[in-house]
């Protein structure tokens, strides 16, 4: 028995290769103009949405503590902590949080994207195209020469971890 075969329609494309971006982190709360502060309440930074529901109707909601929330429709959860009704706060890739205010919750950027050491590491390869391929004799020259820093900090970011593991288990 022959096993069908796969035919690639015409109107194929081949998918667009973007380039790498990279999550600013807390840099986004000054480099974003549509950014809104709180304090103190957590998160600080956020985006307002961009969208609103067309309901203007006042809603009722109880929660598991007996409380009543009266107010317009938008995007909640109820809270883990202590079960009220909280607005709704979606942590965001920095595509999707440079974009368009097109949603109906609240944006924030990512935290605590990766530790040190995994910046160190990836040092070597942030000038490069993701597509090794495509690499050229110069992005293997960059590479090469980055490679050395790279190593030293990986050495010196062990060395200091271990030695403060090492002084928290005496």
């Amino acid at each position: 028995m022959s096993s069908p075969e796969c035919k690639i329609s015409s109107d194929f494309s081949q998918l667009q290769r973007r380039e790498r971006t990279y999550q600013r982190g807390y840099g986004n709360i000054f480099s974003n103009p549509r950014t809104t502060y709180k304090w103190p309440k957590f998160p600080n930074a956020y985006q307002m949405p961009g969208w609103v529901f067309r309901d203007f109707v006042k809603h009722r909601h109880r929660d598991t503590m007996q409380r009543q929330y009266h107010g317009l429709e938008e995007d909640r959860y109820l809270s883990p902590y202590d079960g009220h009704l909280a607005k709704l706060v979606v942590q965001a890739a920095q595509d999707v949080y440079d974009g368009p205010p097109n949603s109906t919750w609240r944006r924030t950027f990512v935290r605590n994207i990766s530790p040190f050491f995994i910046h160190v590491a990836n040092y070597p390869f942030n000038d490069v195209p993701i597509d090794v391929k495509t690499w050229t004799n110069e992005d293997w020259t960059k590479i090469c020469l980055k490679w050395i820093p790279a190593c030293v900090g990986l050495l010196g970011t062990v060395c200091v971890l271990s030695s403060i593991l090492y002084i928290a288990a005496l």
